[in-house]
């Protein structure tokens, strides 16, 4: 089965705008706050979707774009695995996670530290079908990412040749290109 690469980055652009539009709903429609991680979080999924953009642009190798997409995925993953076990109190979270016990000596600094407007990592936000949304978060991106490595593998030759055209005759190697 021949995939077309264009159309791998137009998924990814599509789920990274449908992840960040979810995120968004629940956090200024239904008032759910993110925690720190769900911000950077979002940050890989634009990350994403910038990277998707200048892969439809064709403006750098498509080899680029594969393996800095693929590294912004497994970093998301990463990411959402971290957060996930924070979630299910596998592990402790950072500082700014709010994971760190309160560490006040005198009422001020208790009442400083209570004020911050912090949400804890270690507490599911929201759920849909009753699973966390950082569990969907894993699975989209590890969708993507096995997404991503089939459409390379299986990629239609004719994208390879365009690719290669585009490029200063010193990079090519045309001679041992094979349409089949």
């Amino acid at each position: 089965m021949k995939v077309s690469t264009a159309l791998y980055y137009r998924l990814v652009l599509l789920l990274s705008w449908g992840a960040l539009t979810a995120g968004l709903i629940a956090h200024y429609g239904f008032g759910i706050k993110p925690c720190i991680l769900c911000i950077y979080e979002r940050h890989i999924y634009v990350a994403l979707g910038f990277i998707a953009f200048l892969a439809l642009r064709d403006l750098f190798p498509p080899s680029w774009m594969a393996i800095l997409l693929g590294a912004t995925l497994s970093a998301g993953i990463i990411l959402g695995v971290y957060h996930f076990g924070i979630e299910q109190h596998w592990w402790l979270g950072t500082e700014k996670c709010g994971g760190v016990p309160i560490q006040a000596t005198s009422i001020e600094q208790l009442r400083e530290q209570l004020m911050q407007n912090t949400v804890r990592c270690d507490q599911v936000g929201w759920r849909v079908f009753g699973i966390p949304a950082t569990a969907w978060n894993i699975v989209l991106l590890v969708g993507q990412l096995l997404l991503g490595i089939l459409a390379w593998r299986h990629r239609a030759p004719r994208a390879n040749l365009q690719a290669l055209k585009k490029w200063p005759k010193k990079n090519r190697n045309i001679s041992s290109y094979s349409p089949i």
